[in-house]
């Protein structure tokens, strides 16, 4: 239909019409529902009789990885009248470089004892490895070393975790503040069992009482780099040109140094914000990530340390968890997730964590401790 053939009705009705983006997200069990309305439920505080806040999560650092592209497929460009729209070519899809981040983010804060900002920005890290080229190029010649991604197994995973995450987080603390810090990570495959005897070495050395603990399984909306800081991130490394994988590393360690920390603030402050809505929605993720206009907030210095939490909505998700028997939920997810996890699955998975799609030997013997594993994460969630 035409502009000038529209009646009034018609434009009044359009008018009346909102604008919604719908994203496609992970399909929950009723066990998925009763464990993510848990770990709600616990991160509640009672402030006063009768009101409830959030945990503000100062004692949490959140890590997760990323892949970060040289490009994206599709670019929306802005052009004078008359210029010539650039022409992006590439043999496929899958040629476009790119490099897999491990980033850690902790709550930023005003640290009394050492009289600063904290910015919470504990580190980002690549999966890389220096290789000679095999062959000569018009840019180098052969056996020069140069920057190759690698496939992130459990055994990379750990080594990054044990080497550089955890070493970070013990020098970038704020002095004075508790050691006692919660290491949180998503259910992807390759991450490292808690009970990981190396694991706790490195957490509790130095007098420190760090543990590592998974997030329930299918809820990115409880770790806030998938809640927005990833997104910064990836906004401003877009703005650089990348040919290579340094161009690429580059941009992204310049991206990561120049997002500010009140971003990660409010990132922290949505995540509060959408633990409130699991419970109001009894655990599932079909609510809108609501908005507090923060950016509002804290320009008249309003900004809150943690949501304030609806007296009714909390009380219905206790009453909620009361009936609910969570050892048949433990016992119900373990099973779902055992069967969605047989071996090509989880190849499928490492897969997606890898460079090439190719497991390599250390790969392959991760596969034979899956039954096992999948009992130790889901304990280590409840």
């Amino acid at each position: 239909m035409r502009a000038k053939d529209l009646t009034n009705t018609d434009r009044n009705a359009i008018l009346l019409l909102e604008l919604y983006s719908s994203t496609v997200k992970p399909q929950l069990t009723d066990a998925n529902k009763a464990v993510r309305l848990q770990w709600a439920i616990e991160h509640v505080r009672s402030a006063a009789p009768g009101t409830y806040t959030f945990d503000p999560l100062y004692d949490s650092v959140h890590v997760d990885e990323k892949w970060f592209f040289a490009t994206r497929v599709k670019q929306t460009y802005y052009l004078a009248p008359g210029e010539k729209p650039p022409h992006r070519t590439c043999k496929s899809k899958r040629f476009i470089k790119k490099v897999m981040f491990l980033s850690a983010v902790a709550r930023p804060r005003w640290n009394d004892e050492s009289g600063e900002w904290f910015d919470g920005k504990i580190g980002t890290w690549h999966f890389t490895e220096l290789v000679p080229a095999e062959r000569s190029s018009r840019n180098r010649p052969a056996g020069t070393l140069v920057t190759t991604p690698v496939a992130v197994t459990r055994p990379v995973y750990k080594d990054m975790l044990v080497k550089h995450v955890i070493p970070a987080i013990k020098t970038k603390w704020p002095k004075g503040a508790s050691r006692r810090v919660f290491l949180q990570q998503d259910f992807a495959k390759p991450h490292v069992a808690p009970t990981d005897d190396d694991i706790i070495e490195a957490c509790s050395s130095g007098g420190w009482a760090m543990e590592l603990k998974f997030q329930p399984p299918n809820s990115p909306d409880l770790n806030v780099l998938d809640l927005g800081f990833f997104r910064s991130i990836q906004t401003i490394q877009e703005e650089n040109f990348s040919r290579s994988v340094d161009d690429i590393i580059a941009a992204t360690d310049n991206a990561w140094r120049r997002v500010d920390m009140m971003t990660l603030n409010s990132n922290f402050l949505t995540l509060q914000c959408c633990m409130l809505e699991i419970i109001r929605f009894a655990g599932c993720n079909s609510y809108k990530i609501p908005h507090m206009r923060k950016n509002v907030l804290s320009a008249s210095g309003r900004l809150p340390e943690s949501v304030m939490a609806d007296g009714d909505v909390i009380d219905y998700g206790f009453s909620l968890l009361c009936a609910t028997v969570m050892e048949e939920k433990f016992l119900q997810l373990a099973a779902e997730v055992s069967e969605s996890l047989d071996m090509a699955d989880f190849s499928s998975e490492m897969e997606k964590l890898s460079v090439d799609g190719d497991l390599d030997e250390e790969g392959d013997n991760a596969l034979d401790e899956l039954d096992a594993e999948l009992i130790r994460r889901l304990e280590n969630v409840l």
